[in-house]
């Protein structure tokens, strides 16, 4: 009799729970822990998610959303959420909500700005906001522990902030094709580094603290910068055991 009872409860464990959701004035049934609807031709987040209460993946990819609402906080169990190909202009403060989220993926959007408390996102360990208008980071960003991928590449950035070399978990850097003139000291304080691409900047020099990052770093992106041939031979002497393309 156990035995019986075991197996039911492994095959009820199985059975994929489906919740009704009503997409562009149709009602389908969705997986109440992953939800696709990416291709949807949405112009907006459905209501409807909201009640997705065990949402752990959203993916809204590659539609026309413009607003993320502030109700997408209220899911509470969600880890990753892939907006990428819309037109979102921000991210709503409430975002900062969403405790256990693992993965953001934001790539080609119209987003120029992200909310002041960012960093409470702590549970984050990859982001991806290239291809957006971002201008400038929040000094909270300094305050995700646990990242280790992190990419900013095409945005409109003109400074790194200090912050960023509290990422000490970090080991892709990508700022490729920014208006970024200066590399701050703190950025040496990211001893786990390994990929750092700053190519399509107007850098022309690194701080000399960065040699210490000789030890890990596997590959420097330095292309279409301003560097002289002088500064190239005393980045290329920092890092003897570094791929770095110029």
């Amino acid at each position: 009799m156990k035995m019986i009872l075991f197996i039911l409860a492994v095959l009820v464990s199985c059975i994929s729970i489906k919740k009704s959701c009503d997409i562009a004035g149709k009602t389908h049934l969705f997986d109440t822990k992953k939800l696709d609807l990416r291709k949807s031709n949405l112009d907006k987040v459905p209501e409807c998610i909201i009640n997705f209460k065990d949402l752990q993946v959203l993916k809204l990819a590659q539609n026309n959303i413009k607003i993320i609402p502030n109700s997408i906080g209220q899911l509470q169990s969600l880890k990753e959420l892939d907006v990428y190909a819309n037109s979102i202009e921000y991210l709503p403060d409430s975002i900062t909500l969403l405790s256990k989220l693992v993965k953001l993926k934001a790539i080609g959007n119209n987003i120029k700005f992200l909310p002041n408390d960012f960093g409470r996102l702590t549970s984050l360990y990859r982001i991806n906001f290239s291809h957006n208008r971002l201008r400038e980071l929040p000094k909270s960003i300094g305050e995700l522990e646990n990242l280790t991928h992190l990419n900013l590449a095409n945005n409109e950035l003109t400074v790194v902030p200090n912050e960023i070399g509290n990422l000490k978990k970090l080991k892709d850097l990508k700022i490729t094709d920014n208006n970024i003139e200066f590399i701050p000291d703190e950025i040496a304080e990211l001893n786990n580094l390994e990929v750092l691409s700053l190519s399509r900047n107007p850098i022309w020099s690194l701080p000399d603290a960065m040699k210490k990052l000789s030890v890990n770093l596997k590959y420097l992106n330095l292309r279409n910068t301003q560097f002289s041939d002088e500064g190239k031979e005393i980045v290329e002497s920092w890092f003897p055991n570094t791929k770095i393309s110029w």
